[in-house]
């Protein structure tokens, strides 16, 4: 089957990964002695860009202002290389970011 087109300035990053695709939100928590809290401050996360490793296995998200935080979620709608949909949540916690880490911007990136 017929692959979707690359985009100009990014050669990994097909034209059906878009943004609408990938949503990321992050929240913050109050501490206290009992479980669970509301989530405080939540923020939806703007994309910069999304890649695909050429072996189709990685797909990388590009995120300007992303930042250590105690909450995050990543959800998202896809569809794989035979068009079967692949969605989902994930959870998790970012530490630390390392700057050796980042990718460089692709070319025509403000």
């Amino acid at each position: 089957k017929a692959q979707p087109p690359m985009l100009p300035n990014c050669p990994n990053v097909r034209a059906g990964l878009a943004a609408s695709s990938i949503q990321v939100k992050t929240w913050s928590l109050k501490r206290t002695a009992n479980y669970g809290s509301e989530h405080y401050d939540e923020k939806v996360l703007n994309l910069r860009d999304v890649e695909l490793s050429p072996d189709g296995k990685t797909l990388t998200i590009m995120i300007p202002d992303l930042q250590p935080t105690w909450c995050m979620e990543i959800r998202y709608s896809l569809k794989s290389f035979d068009g079967k949909p692949v969605d989902g949540v994930i959870h998790n916690t970012i530490h630390q970011l390392h700057s050796s880490n980042l990718r460089p911007p692709c070319a025509g990136d403000p």
